[in-house]
């Protein structure tokens, strides 16, 4: 693990994209999305759902979250974001 693939995750997260993470970053996005299935490999689990709405923090991913520095300064990334209201 590495504190740049950590900072690749809370970027993901936070934005909701991994194309809108890599702009911000000023990196590509291939690279970010291979350094997060890549953190996701060495910790054994799954941390982001992607779908065609972008990504989403899993249960693990919100754990990490508070178990790192993040805990000290709570982040939006890792809350849960509520669920589209049907209207």
């Amino acid at each position: 693990m590495r504190f740049a693939q950590l900072r690749y995750l809370e970027a993901a997260l936070r934005t909701g994209s991994f194309r809108q993470a890599a702009k911000e970053l000023d990196i590509s996005q291939p690279t970010i999305t291979n350094q997060v299935q890549r953190l996701e490999e060495d910790l054994g689990v799954i941390l982001v759902t992607r779908g065609a709405k972008g990504v989403r923090p899993t249960y693990a991913a919100t754990g990490y979250c508070r178990t790192l520095s993040l805990r000290s300064r709570p982040r939006k990334c890792c809350a849960p974001k509520p669920a589209p209201s049907a209207a």
